[in-house]
């Protein structure tokens, strides 16, 4: 489980980056009144924050991880896993999508 927990440190690093960026872009659209969302994810999306940037959502993200490597039974981390890897594909997915649409405006 460790290395697991590694691995997952380590991806919440990329996804903070890339939140960095894309948060840096929303500002500047919202500046130009194109970035008009209330919200990044929906509400059944397995976060428990709502937000206008990706910050928040990488945040809680970050919470969930360490959560997790404080808990003592492996048993009580693998069914927490779940839950982390489906934020961590939902951020991956969306961030990707949103680099994306940029590249093309």
């Amino acid at each position: 489980m460790d290395a697991v927990l590694e691995k997952l440190n380590e991806n919440l690093q990329v996804l903070y980056r890339r939140a960095v960026d894309a948060d840096s872009a929303l500002d500047q659209l919202s500046s130009q009144g194109k970035a008009k969302h209330k919200a990044i994810f929906p509400a059944d999306a397995g976060f428990t924050v709502t937000s206008e940037r990706f910050a928040p959502y990488i945040a809680e993200l970050s919470n969930d991880i360490s959560d997790m490597q404080a808990m003592g039974a492996e048993a009580d981390k693998t069914a927490a896993l779940s839950a982390v890897v489906k934020k961590m594909e939902s951020l991956f997915v969306t961030l990707a999508q949103f680099k994306g649409v940029l590249a093309e405006s």
